[in-house]
């Protein structure tokens, strides 16, 4: 296959982006005009995020001038946390995403080294000890082998375990897919001074921001050229190193957001699709719910992750076999009534026909002899976690690929009423609880029956009001969700990332923004809820 990656004939760093640390501490301590119009196109407008963002700046390059050197020539890159305000759980299926890159992000000192060593250092050393790694060495033998291969070898899982979440296979991750990626040339190493501030395990990306900055860094110091949908793509594949398999669409929204914007961008193949402003009077809020949703090898949120995907796979290849329309479809996002020219009740039908909740055994008992292989795969990324939800997640996942699609457009028209039950509806797919005003609480429902569904197809229903059941919410997302649904001005609240833990996004009006952000503060912490504007992708400073 050929690579995704080549070696620039000029492989001189633009001076602009690589200075001594001396030098980056006097332009970041002066300001100046051209770097305050720098950071504006950057972060917008809000003069106070422009402020922080340059102090943010200015202390990593004094750590780097502690920790690299005073004479030590780097570049600085940024990467930036994601909010999706409609289309989770469904980029590794084909859908759209409208996304945002978000004012909290990872800021990367990197200076090259001469060999293929990668030494870490981080802001805060005691959550973040320092590491290094050398990136043949952690390749060994593989560079001939297939990427998949070599993220399930016995290698990577020792790897993987005798450091469990560690920050560091971030930094692994990206500079061995570069390296397995272009095998010709041995990438060389570099040293590294981190700082960042988006929250760990809250649903805003942290790990993929950090995994897009030391791949943006390496691009840099190595004098690699990597098309944009490459670089969003080999990022995707890179957090398959770390145990979970998703699709790209984290690294796609850290790396190509506009600021002011919400970008509009579909996969497989990746393509940004346009972009479109908030609807003018609109504000987003992010809300932290404490709990965290760690999704690194090892950890449990990462078996359930990977079994949803997983199962949207077993439901994919059942369809593929038992419901003509489907045979010859790749993807999910083209299993809907608009693309294969059937109606929505042949549909839900055929939901209907793929079995309620089998096991790995019972999978194994209705698919070919020839899917065996494939089965195996899929049931390695996870541990068994009982029956797989076919009809619950393939219901979601159909929806959402509509909602997904159709939701820039509503913003664009400014059309409130719709953004906010496509919101409604979205996080009902994820929901496990409702919580009355008065605060009790019950379980949620989605009924996935044969009569359930068959009253679906005699409805004719449309897909869009259709929430399936992906159950990734928490008790404290719906809850957080529901208290911010019955605010005044609330347009819109749902969960955001892969769920688990992390927060929830609220779509508010900007005059009821400072009431819901008191009411939040009360209820859920005084430093759990910010207003989040659109800020620009990630890559490296320029001066």
């Amino acid at each position: 296959m050929k690579s995704r990656i080549s070696v620039s004939d000029d492989r001189s760093l633009d001076p602009r982006s690589f200075r001594l640390a001396t030098e980056w501490i006097a332009a970041l301590q002066e300001g100046g005009p051209s770097l305050s119009n720098l950071l504006r196109q950057t972060y917008g407008r809000d003069a106070s995020l422009v402020e922080e963002r340059r102090k943010a700046m200015l202390r990593l390059s004094k750590l780097a001038a502690k920790t690299l050197g005073p004479h030590r020539p780097f570049v600085i890159c940024r990467s930036p946390g994601r909010v999706n305000l409609m289309g989770r759980h469904v980029d590794h299926r084909g859908g759209y995403a409208n996304v945002m890159a978000i004012g909290k992000e990872t800021l990367i000192a990197a200076a090259p080294r001469a060999d293929d060593k990668v030494t870490l250092a981080n802001a805060d050393n005691a959550a973040f000890p320092r590491r290094e790694f050398a990136i043949t060495k952690a390749l060994g033998s593989n560079l001939e082998d297939d990427w998949v291969n070599f993220v399930d070898s016995r290698a990577v899982t020792r790897t993987l375990q005798s450091t469990p979440g560690d920050w560091s296979h971030y930094a692994r991750a990206a500079l061995l897919r570069l390296q397995h990626e272009q095998p010709e040339q041995r990438l060389n190493g570099m040293d590294c001074i981190v700082l960042g501030n988006v929250p760990m395990g809250a649903g805003l990306s942290s790990s993929s921001a950090l995994l897009v900055a030391f791949a943006k860094a390496a691009v840099a110091l190595n004098g690699l050229k990597v098309e944009v949908s490459d670089f969003v793509d080999l990022c995707g594949e890179a957090e398959w190193f770390v145990g979970s398999r998703g699709g790209s669409m984290d690294h796609a929204a850290i790396t190509t957001s506009k600021a002011g914007y919400i970008t509009r961008m579909g996969f497989f193949p990746f393509r940004v699709d346009g972009a479109v402003q908030l609807p003018e009077g609109t504000e987003v809020v992010v809300v932290d719910s404490g709990e965290k949703a760690v999704k690194s090898a090892g950890a449990p949120a990462r078996d359930v992750f990977n079994q949803r995907v997983a199962t949207y796979k077993l439901a994919e290849l059942l369809l593929h076999q038992t419901w003509r329309p489907a045979a010859r479809v790749e993807h999910l996002r083209d299993l809907v009534p608009h693309r294969l020219g059937v109606s929505p009740s042949e549909l839900y039908q055929a939901v209907a026909s793929l079995p309620d909740r089998p096991s790995r055994r019972q999978m194994r008992g209705l698919l070919p002899a020839r899917d065996g292989n494939e089965l195996d795969r899929l049931f390695a990324t996870h541990a068994n976690l009982g029956g797989y939800d076919l009809r619950g997640v393939t219901l979601y996942g159909l929806g959402e690929c509509v909602r997904s699609e159709g939701f820039s457009g509503l913003l664009e028209r400014g059309d409130l009423t719709t953004v906010g039950n496509y919101m409604r509806v979205s996080h009902n797919g994820d929901r496990r609880w409702t919580f009355s005003p008065d605060g009790k609480q019950r379980r949620f429902t989605v009924r996935t029956d044969s009569a359930s569904l068959r009253w679906l197809a005699l409805a004719e229903t449309d897909l869009i009001q259709v929430p399936g059941r992906y159950g990734c919410s928490t008790q404290a997302i719906d809850r957080i969700v529901d208290l911010a649904s019955r605010a005044n001005g609330v347009i819109g609240a749902q969960i955001t990332g892969a769920g688990l833990g992390g927060c929830a996004v609220v779509l508010v009006r900007s005059e009821r923004r400072d009431g819901l952000l008191h009411m939040l503060r009360l209820e859920v912490g005084e430093n759990r809820a910010f207003v989040s504007r659109p800020v620009a992708g990630a890559g490296l400073l320029s001066l």
